[in-house]
């Protein structure tokens, strides 16, 4: 039906908006609506609503509370019109022909479906309770659910009579207990707090199953969308539930797909991958002022980081792993391990990936291998070239024993034989060419047997470089793991000196020459309270040109100052630095570590060098980080804030990089220092095969040792005198 029924006869025309559906529960209740022709699943319009509401509340023997309840129920515009329809089928049918339309009778169902009728078994129940003079059941025709509601009104009827005859009798007080109404509130606190438990109970279970268990503990009429109201579960879990419930089987052992669960590792194995990747023996620190990287720290701010590349494989990174911490338990599977890369690692190839400042000597015999093939390893022909690669008299070339350069050639052909690499008669390469401080990169042509012949030699020469190269840097990783309290790690490299730019610059701005020089300090200490290596970056701002020697003074002697002000507990220092000659490695710089301690009061343990093109260290990273914030600021900043000269620098640094402790030494300060080392500079003498040797040992003012490798056993001793 899309009309209102009309059970006034009071429109003139279909009603067909503002529809109210009428449901079955409240013809259930057992109030008669057939004397308004109303039937369950009939609509009425707004009007015939209020016209029954009104008539309900005339009649003397139903409150109006219940009158609006029933109308209330019996109006719903929400109710669906096939289940209108469904109810329609239900409806009673027992009723005079002149209140229904033959239409409406052929889709009434019989009177048994909904109504009972007085059975000769209440009639015996009746004759029994008129013979103690207790109520009787009424003999009416009910729908069942109110002959229900009756009888259990009758019960308290009798059981109230019967009570009140019998303490009449007996001339006492019998009152009967109401359990339901006296324990309420104590029953629904118990309840309440029952509920409290499971939901407890089900947040800290873990197993999907035992979860289920408790879900079945709640009461079985409560629907899947009130368990969710009250507990934090899956539909999975629901479906579980419900197929549980019907075969009313909960078995121990149930196969529940949980989800996938992900390698569980611990954050003290996860600290340590990430240690690995960023150990210096794997990683490449890019010393460019635009190979930074931006991630948010713990705190949630973004900082900065500069790039490192990986030297490996992230595989290959793996399988050191694997083979340096054998004994660990509970290693991550590769996977994992690659998902733990930090974001400044890149690899090869990546933006900010350009490697820039390598050994020459290393990378012409990689370019002569290349032109061969790209499966050949030098490092691998480095070892037939020598009884053993641990063995330091065969690496620097002491050992008369060692095979050279013709099992070099033999290994190289046993090589290209297991690859598969096909011989040929002319050779094109690639190999740098140095004239005085410039090199080039040129294209050569060889035939095949001289151009293996001069492979081989540049092979078997380039072991002992090889050998200098790792076992400075072991010597580095050694001190920083065997640090003492009192001792400190110092390295220092001049980074490139920053050129300043200026936003929207005129033309003639660019041949302009202002620069700042840039000098990083890297230091490692550990403190009393925490056992672990710790390390702080500095970075010295001056407007000074010069590079020498004593302008290296200079700045440590500022560094000198910071650290005993703020690392009190430090006496003793260990340098490392490359080899340049005209900054660090010359009789000037050593004559200066010969007078550290006096100078500064702080022993110098031992002055490390790096081989030659091998000291990249965090230096590189802290000189190239500060130059790309300063060199961003300017990008983005107004013209009053621009970066001009080397003080403004240094004051956008102690305002605005947070990781880098800055220190300013101004040109006069290293032209004092120039003037004062004058006739100490004079009187210091070069030490004989000063390239050679990579350790420097200060024994007092006038005396120092000298070793070819930091580990050598073997040192020799030079005296002087300084003035």
């Amino acid at each position: 039906m899309k009309s209102c029924c009309d059970p006034f006869d009071c429109h003139t025309k279909n009603i067909t908006t503002d529809l109210r559906v009428l449901n079955l529960e409240t013809f259930e209740k057992g109030f008669d609506f057939v004397k308004f022709k109303i039937t369950p699943g009939q609509k009425i319009c707004k009007r015939c609503e209020s016209t029954i509401r009104s008539q309900l509340k005339s009649e003397k023997d139903i409150p109006i509370a219940i009158a609006e309840e029933l109308v209330s129920d019996a109006c719903s515009s929400n109710v669906d019109m096939r289940v209108s329809e469904r109810m329609v089928e239900k409806e009673k049918v027992d009723y005079t022909e002149e209140n229904f339309t033959s239409d409406s009778q052929s889709t009434h169902t019989s009177v048994g479906s909904i109504f009972t009728t007085f059975s000769q078994e209440a009639n015996k129940v009746n004759t029994v309770l008129e013979s103690l003079a207790l109520p009787t059941m009424r003999n009416q025709q009910f729908y069942k659910t109110k002959r229900v509601v009756d009888a259990e009104n009758l019960i308290d009827d009798v059981c109230k009579t019967f009570t009140g005859m019998l303490s009449k009798s007996e001339n006492i007080n019998i009152s009967i207990p109401d359990p339901i109404c006296n324990n309420t509130l104590e029953d629904s606190s118990v309840l309440r707090q029952i509920l409290i438990n499971l939901q407890k109970e089900f947040e800290n279970e873990k197993d999907i199953y035992k979860k289920i268990l408790i879900l079945s503990m709640l009461p079985k009429d409560w629907s899947s969308s009130k368990i969710s109201k009250h507990f934090r579960c899956t539909d999975y879990m629901l479906k579980k539930l419900s197929y549980f419930k019907e075969k009313d089987d909960f078995p121990e052992n149930v196969k529940i797909y949980r989800n996938k669960v992900g390698f569980k590792i611990s954050s003290e194995i996860k600290q340590l991958v990430i240690n690995y990747y960023l150990n210096e023996e794997h990683v490449y620190t890019c010393p460019g002022k635009k190979d930074y990287v931006s991630v948010r720290d713990s705190e949630g701010k973004k900082i900065f980081i500069q790039k490192k590349m990986l030297l490996y494989t992230v595989h290959d990174v793996y399988l050191k792993f694997i083979e340096d911490y054998t004994g660990y338990e509970n290693l991550p599977k590769f996977s994992y391990f690659a998902s733990l890369k930090p974001a400044e690692c890149i690899h090869a190839g990546d933006p900010g990936s350009h490697n820039i400042c390598v050994c020459a000597e290393h990378q012409n015999v990689k370019l002569k291998l290349y032109a061969l093939s790209r499966k050949l390893n030098y490092r691998s022909l480095i070892g037939s070239a020598v009884c053993s690669v641990d063995n330091q008299s065969c690496m620097l070339k002491e050992c008369k024993n060692c095979p050279g350069k013709e099992k070099v050639l033999t290994a190289l052909n046993d090589f290209m034989e297991i690859y598969d690499i096909a011989p040929r008669n002319t050779i094109v390469y690639k190999n740098w060419i140095e004239a005085g401080s410039r090199a080039s990169l040129s294209t050569f042509e060889d035939n095949n047997d001289h151009f293996k012949l001069q492979l081989c030699k540049e092979i078997d020469d380039l072991t002992f470089h090889q050998y200098i190269a790792d076992s400075q840097k072991n010597y580095l990783n050694h001190c920083k793991n065997n640090l003492e309290l009192d001792t400190c790690i110092i390295l220092m490299d001049f980074s490139e000196n920053y050129s300043f730019i200026i936003q929207n610059s005129v033309q003639a701005f660019y041949y302009n020459n202002d620069q700042a020089t840039v000098h990083p300090f890297c230091m490692y200490y550990r403190t009393e309270d925490k056992n672990d290596l710790l390390n702080v970056n500095y970075c010295v701002i001056s407007d000074t040109k010069d590079h020498y020697a004593y302008t290296i003074n200079a700045f440590t002697a500022k560094m000198m100052a910071t650290i005993k002000q703020d690392f009190k507990w430090i006496k003793k220092v260990i340098y490392f630095s490359d080899g340049a000659p005209q900054q660090y490695k010359n009789k000037n710089h050593l004559a200066n570590i010969a007078c550290h301690e006096k100078d500064f009061g702080i022993k110098v343990t031992s002055y490390n060098y790096f081989a030659t093109s091998h000291g990249k260290s965090v230096c590189d990273a802290t000189g190239g980080s500060i130059k790309g914030q300063c060199m961003r600021h300017c990008i983005r900043s107004t013209p009053q804030d621009q970066i001009t000269n080397a003080l403004e620098m240094y004051n956008y640094g102690i305002e605005k990089v947070n990781s880098i402790r800055v220190l300013w030494v101004p040109d006069t300060d290293v032209k004092k220092y120039e003037r004062k080392l004058r006739a100490r500079f004079e009187s210091a003498k070069t030490f004989p095969n000063t390239r050679k040797h990579h350790c420097y040992i200060p024994v007092n003012g006038n005396q120092m040792k000298m070793k070819i490798t930091s580990f050598d056993v073997k040192e020799k001793s030079v005296s002087f005198k300084l003035n």
